[in-house]
């Protein structure tokens, strides 16, 4: 075993700390969720359905960026050091969003804003790899996941209480952005707690630091084990250079390996949960709901996320990446489809049933999906890498991914006004059923392996 109660405590107290990054990713996406409705009034910054689209996709363009240049910051300065300036860009950013006089500079609020969610959104996962031991891998970096869910439902959460608290103030909106400076706050204050990821400290040849952390988080023997195998990697990766996007093009399971990754991340984005997280309270009030209940209901899409989640966490190391991922996608295609069938109304409803019903499948996919087409990418990313090209190939992936993700945010709130929410979930349902074809095809299975044995197995592949 690599844990004793000692190091397991150390371990897990260093998890939490990182996964506030992940919270303030989760918050700082799902906060729109509500305000869309507030700033398109009139009398507050009168934004248009496309202007609406753009607050949420420019920080997911903007977070596109973060991920790309994150991953190399990562990589050239730390974890705990890239982590440290992103919670003072997350803190400046977020009141800024919050005083924007208008929708103009909202959206150029929400573009820096979106650049620490993309740098957050790969540093995170890297270090919770890189610093727990094999057997403990999966769990930990699905809690990444959990906390982005979990930022998400805190903004559902809050944004439905302010709302209703504050129904007569329309510029509540505010306050809902600025919410999120206390995540931010509370992360720039504990990150001096945490180590720096050993990996790193050993590819950057500071063993001695590497060793320390290593005996914080394992038990003697374990680290001891772990910082002779990173003392060969060291060894081995000194005689490397740094590699580059073009290193990558000259080896074929290198290119094979990120184009997979790509894939695998676009997938995550296209069969649908952003537009939940994004526009569910727009969603529900489409379906039939009021807009009181619908932004009420809305946090009930945060609660099963974070249920979700927290399922996965439990069961992440019980079955096999592709078996969960697949299943997962199985079960996401069949309630995009029945949401579009109820929406187009060929499954014939009583005007007071097809919101309750559009609402539960909503529900179900969220549920499913955050269980396993969630979590699932992001593991895989962080484990298919070699160490030499984590930072730089996580970061080219997750660049897509978000890309994929600004698509999506910036074209629902036009399809919805333009195809209603019948041809939105059509699009969406050949979206899951591209997905689960993608990955039968291309996933190479992660689940138990080591780096060094994923490495020597991707090769071989090829």
């Amino acid at each position: 075993m690599s844990l004793d109660t000692k190091s397991k405590k150390n371990l897990y107290r260093f998890v939490y700390i990182a996964t506030i990054g992940s919270l303030m990713f989760g918050f700082n996406t799902g906060v729109i969720n509500g305000v869309d409705l507030l700033i398109k009034r009139p009398d507050q910054l009168g934004a248009t359905a496309a202007q609406i689209g753009a607050v949420a996709s420019l920080l997911t363009i903007g977070a596109a960026f973060g991920a790309w240049f994150g991953g190399a910051i990562a990589d050239k300065i730390g974890r705990k050091k890239l982590l440290l300036l992103l919670s003072v860009l997350f803190t400046v950013s977020t009141f800024g969003c919050a005083i924007v006089p208008n929708i103009s500079v909202l959206i150029f609020a929400r573009l820096i804003l979106g650049f620490a969610v993309g740098a957050v959104s790969v540093t995170v996962p890297v270090y919770l790899a890189e610093i727990a031991p094999a057997e403990e891998r999966g769990k930990i970096v699905t809690m990444n996941q959990l906390l982005i869910v979990t930022g998400q439902f805190l903004a559902f959460a809050s944004n439905g209480i302010l709302s209703n608290i504050f129904a007569n103030n329309p510029a509540i909106w505010r306050v809902m952005l600025g919410v999120a400076v206390i995540p931010s706050v509370l992360l720039l204050v504990l990150v001096f707690v945490i180590p720096e990821s050993p990996r790193w400290l050993v590819v950057n040849n500071r063993l001695d630091e590497a060793e320390r952390v290593l005996k914080k988080v394992r038990t003697e023997e374990a680290a001891a084990r772990e910082i002779r195998e990173l003392k060969q990697v060291a060894v081995r990766e000194s005689k490397e250079e740094k590699a580059t996007i073009a290193d990558i093009f000259k080896e074929p399971w290198l290119l094979r390996i990120v184009l997979i990754g790509i894939g695998l991340g676009l997938v995550q984005q296209v069969v649908g949960i952003n537009i939940m997280m994004y526009y569910g309270a727009a969603i529900l009030k489409d379906a039939g709901f009021s807009q009181t209940v619908a932004t009420a209901a809305n946090a009930a899409i945060g609660v099963v996320s974070i249920i979700g989640a927290a399922v996965s966490v439990m069961f992440i190391n019980k079955i096999t990446r592709r078996k969960l991922l697949l299943s997962g996608l199985a079960v996401t295609t069949i309630s995009m489809g029945l949401m579009t069938l109820v929406s187009a109304g060929i499954i014939p409803l009583a005007l007071a049933v097809k919101p309750v019903v559009v609402f539960v499948m909503v529900l179900i996919f969220v549920l499913v999906f955050q269980g396993t087409v969630g979590p699932i990418p992001w593991l895989v990313l962080s484990e298919v890498f070699p160490r030499r090209i984590g930072g730089l190939a996580m970061g080219i992936c997750t660049f897509f991914l978000w890309i994929g993700n600004a698509l999506v945010a910036q074209l629902f709130p036009i399809m919805q006004e333009n195809l209603g929410l019948n041809g939105s979930f059509l699009i969406f349902f050949i979206c899951n059923i591209i997905g689960i074809l993608y990955v039968m095809k291309f996933l190479p299975e992660t689940s138990g392996k080591s780096f060094e044995q994923l490495e020597a197995e991707l090769k071989k592949a090829v």
